[in-house]
C-alpha cells in the first residue's frame, strides 16, 4: 500500500474527474523529476471565471471570519499563513473558539477546512465557505471528509456541520449520510493510485467536461480514439449504456446495425445517423436531412423584411453579478440596409433599463411588422425575457403574446430535421456548415463573459467593444442560418 498522504482536495478531484486526477499526477510526476517533460499535459489556456471566484471566494471567506469575529465577538486562531497540523493541533487541545484554515491530518489524508468552530458542547463543528447559492454533492462530501479527519484526531465524528453560501445563508448538513459514498470512493481512490499507470489514463466521460482545467485535453483524447462523447447531444448515461454492450467507439457504433442497449430504437438510430456523419465528415462537415422528422425545416418560414435576430449575453452565475443581463443584441433585416443594435449595461442598475427598453422596441416593432418573426437559437432568450419581464413586473402579458406568436427558435429544426456531422448543436459548431468563419478576438460566450468581467471589476473599457463585436457576429449569423434554412426547404421540396 502506498504510504503517502494524500488531501482531500485530490479526493475531491478524482470524484469529479479520474482523468483530471491523473492528468495532476502525471504533472506531478513530472515536477518531481520522475517522469520526462515531454509528458507534461497542458492546462486549458482560458478558465473561465477561476480568477474572479478566487478572489470572490477569498472575500466570502473574510465575510464569515466577521461573522465570528463581529458579529459573535469568537476569538479567531488565524493559521492561513502557518498553517501546520501541530499548531492547529495544539489549537484544538487548547479549545480555540474558531480555527480559520487550519491544518488536519489522519493516517491517509490531509485537509484545510475553512473554519473549525467549538461549540457548546466543548467540540468542533466544521464550516465551509462557498461562494455559491445551492448546495452541491461535492461540498457535503468535503465536510465529511473533514469529520473523518477529526474523529481520527479528536474521536467524536461532528454530527452536523454547515456550509455558508452566498447571501449570509448556513446550511445544516447531516454529513454522516454521506459515509456510504465516501467509503465506495475512497476504495476506488486507493486502488487506483495503488495501481497508478503513467501509459495507462482513463477515460474522460462527458459528465467530467464541464470546467475541466484539462478539458482541452479531454477533446483531443476523444478525436483521437472517436469517442462516442463526440456526438452531438449524446448523454453519460447513453454512453455508459453502449459500453456495456461493448460499443466504446464511432467505428463501433457504426458497425452495430441492429440496437443491443436498452436506449429506444428512436435514440439508438439517432446516434448511429450522427456517428456516421461524423465517420464521413473531414475538411467538410457532412450532413443530411433527417426525412423522418423534417415538420421543424417545414415550419421555417421565408425572410420577411422587419424579421429580427436576437441574442443576449449574460452572467449566469451567483455572486455579485448574479444572473447579470449585460447585453442585448439584435440585426433587423430591413428593406433598405439591414442593421445592427445593442442595449447594453454598465453596471446592474442600467439591467431594468435595458430591459424595459428593449420590451418596449419588441412591442413596437410588432406593430409596425405584425408578420415578422423573432429569431433565436435554443430557448434561452425566450425563457430569460420571460422571467425578467417578471423580474421587473413590465408588461408580462404583452411581451408573452409576442413570444407565443412571434420567436421562433432556429436551433428545433438543427437538432430535429439534420444529421450533422458535429460535436455539438451549439451555433458555433453549425457555423461550419454554413462555412462561416469569426475573426472577431472573442470566440464563445464563455470568452464573453470574462471579458465582462474585466470590464466590470478591472474597469477595462478597452474590452466593451469586442464583446459587442462578438454579439454583432451572432445575430447576424442567425440571419445567414435562416436563409440557409429556407434554401435547404426549398431543396427539399423540389
Amino acid at each position: 500500500m502506498n504510504n503517502k498522504k494524500y488531501s482531500v482536495s485530490d479526493l475531491l478531484l478524482f470524484y469529479e474527474s479520474p482523468y483530471a486526477f491523473w492528468c495532476k499526477t502525471v504533472n506531478s510526476l513530472i515536477d518531481k523529476g520522475k517522469a520526462d517533460e515531454s509528458r507534461r499535459i497542458p492546462e486549458t489556456e482560458s478558465n473561465v471565471y477561476s480568477e474572479y471566484f478566487i478572489k470572490k471566494t477569498q472575500t466570502h471567506e473574510i465575510n464569515l471570519k466577521d461573522h465570528y469575529l463581529i458579529k459573535k465577538e469568537m476569538t479567531i486562531t488565524d493559521f492561513s499563513n502557518n498553517g501546520t497540523f501541530e499548531n492547529t493541533l495544539k489549537s484544538i487541545k487548547n479549545k480555540s473558539q474558531v480555527i480559520y484554515q487550519g491544518s488536519i491530518e489522519g493516517n491517509e489524508f490531509t485537509g484545510r477546512p475553512d473554519f473549525l468552530v467549538l461549540n457548546s458542547n466543548n467540540k468542533y463543528d466544521i464550516v465551509d465557505a462557498k461562494f455559491s447559492k445551492n448546495i452541491k454533492t461535492k461540498y457535503a462530501l468535503q465536510l465529511y471528509c473533514y469529520g473523518y479527519l477529526l474523529n481520527e484526531i479528536e474521536g467524536y465524528f461532528p454530527e452536523m456541520s454547515s456550509i455558508y453560501l452566498i447571501g449570509d445563508q448556513f446550511i445544516e448538513v447531516q454529513i454522516q449520510d454521506y459515509a456510504e459514498i465516501f467509503s465506495e470512493l475512497k476504495s476506488k481512490f486507493f486502488k487506483f493510485v495503488n495501481n497508478f499507470d503513467i501509459d495507462d489514463a482513463p477515460h474522460p466521460f462527458k459528465n467530467e467536461y464541464s470546467n475541466n482545467v484539462f478539458a482541452d485535453q479531454i477533446k483531443e483524447v476523444w478525436f483521437e480514439k472517436e469517442s462516442l462523447e463526440l456526438i452531438g447531444g449524446i448523454t453519460y448515461k447513453q454512453v455508459k449504456e453502449l459500453n456495456q454492450f461493448g460499443i466504446n467507439t464511432l467505428k463501433e457504433l457504426v458497425n452495430c446495425e441492429v440496437n443491443p442497449s436498452n436506449i429506444s430504437n428512436k435514440t439508438f438510430s439517432k446516434l448511429y445517423k450522427k456517428a456516421n456523419a461524423l465517420k464521413k465528415s473531414n475538411k467538410e462537415i457532412f450532413f443530411e436531412i433527417n426525412k423522418e422528422n423534417v415538420e421543424d425545416l417545414y415550419a421555417i418560414e421565408a425572410l420577411e423584411h422587419g424579421d429580427l435576430y436576437i441574442d443576449f449575453e449574460w452572467y449566469p452565475y451567483s455572486g455579485e453579478l448574479d444572473n447579470f443581463f449585460y447585453l442585448f443584441g439584435y440585426f433587423q433585416n430591413k428593406k433598405e440596409e439591414s442593421s445592427f443594435g445593442y442595449l447594453w449595461s454598465d453596471r446592474e442598475y442600467d439591467e431594468e433599463r435595458n430591459v424595459k427598453q428593449f420590451v418596449d422596441f419588441l412591442i413596437n416593432h410588432n406593430v409596425k411588422y405584425p408578420d415578422a418573426k423573432i429569431y433565436h437559437y435554443n430557448h434561452s432568450e425566450k425563457t430569460e425575457l420571460l422571467k425578467l419581464c417578471e423580474k421587473y413586473d413590465y408588461k408580462n402579458k404583452k411581451i408573452k403574446k409576442i413570444i407565443d406568436n412571434s420567436f421562433v427558435d432556429l436551433l428545433k429544426p438543427i437538432r430535429n430535421s439534420f444529421i450533422m456531422g458535429l460535436t455539438s448543436n451549439s451555433l458555433k459548431e453549425v457555423e461550419k456548415v454554413l462555412n462561416i468563419e469569426r475573426i472577431e478576438e472573442v470566440q464563445s460566450g464563455g470568452q464573453s463573459m470574462q471579458y465582462f468581467e474585466n470590464f466590470y471589476f478591472e474597469d477595462n473599457w478597452d474590452l466593451k467593444d469586442e464583446i459587442i463585436n462578438y454579439n454583432e457576429q451572432d445575430c447576424k449569423n442567425l440571419y445567414v442560418l435562416h436563409k440557409w434554412l429556407v434554401n435547404q426547404k426549398y431543396l427539399l421540396k423540389t
